[in-house]
């Protein structure tokens, strides 16, 4: 395992800012994916722009109570990597998410 430290930059929602952020080349990029968050991705940020993204840079998807199904499909949409789940999600979510996508 690697003790090199790792930069994630979070909140990523229109596609001028996405773009700035990823030629600093980041770790990772996170996406909100909760409604109430004033980062919230909604129609604001095309999907196309977040799976064009080069692959070095590890794509995750921030959820807050959605259930495995939603979370999946918005993991298959963005190409997302990683779904990082801020809620009260039950294990048996967080098991469907793992099984299903979302390996690092």
């Amino acid at each position: 395992m690697s003790t090199q430290p790792h930069l994630k930059v979070c909140g990523m929602a229109d596609a001028d800012s996405l773009r700035a952020v990823a030629a600093l080349q980041p770790d990772f990029l996170g996406f909100i994916f909760y409604p109430k968050s004033k980062r919230y991705v909604g129609e604001r940020l095309p999907a196309a722009a977040v799976r064009a993204l080069p692959a070095a840079i590890r794509k995750v998807g921030v959820f807050v109570d959605d259930d495995a199904a939603t979370v999946l499909a918005r993991v298959r949409e963005f190409d997302l990597q990683l779904a990082q789940l801020h809620g009260h999600e039950t294990p048996d979510t967080c098991a469907a998410v793992r099984a299903a996508a979302c390996r690092w």
